[in-house]
């Protein structure tokens, strides 16, 4: 008999799905941006799709455990781009009721707006 399962944390079902989001894309370049994107990348690679190319978000190409693979010109990324062979994953951001961006402070419900 087997013991408990314990149930996947939300951060590992979204990991997951950001893996998922990269399946069958083939010699990709993929930039992930934030933590749950970049593990999703990674992930992928280690996984099923191991013709990704993962980028450090600058010019350098990485491995699965972030070091150094190889140099990408900020010109190539471009030919990329042109081509259809980038995929940006951007991570999550906290949209209000008017589908604003969380990127303004909050204040409390009735407090002055000066």
């Amino acid at each position: 008999m087997s013991g408990p399962v314990n149930e996947p944390t939300r951060a590992e079902v979204c990991v997951v799905a950001c893996a998922e989001a990269w399946r069958g894309d083939g010699a990709i370049l993929a930039s992930p941006m934030g933590l749950i994107p970049s593990l999703g990348a990674r992930l992928a690679r280690l996984t099923f799709a191991p013709d990704l190319l993962l980028t450090d978000g600058e010019a350098c190409l990485v491995d699965d455990d972030g070091r150094l693979e190889g140099w990408l010109p900020y010109a190539k990324v471009f030919t990329m781009l042109a081509a259809g062979r980038r995929h940006v994953m951007m991570g999550a951001a906290q949209i209000d009721r008017p589908a604003r961006a969380g990127t303004r402070r909050r204040r409390p419900a009735g407090a002055s707006t000066r």
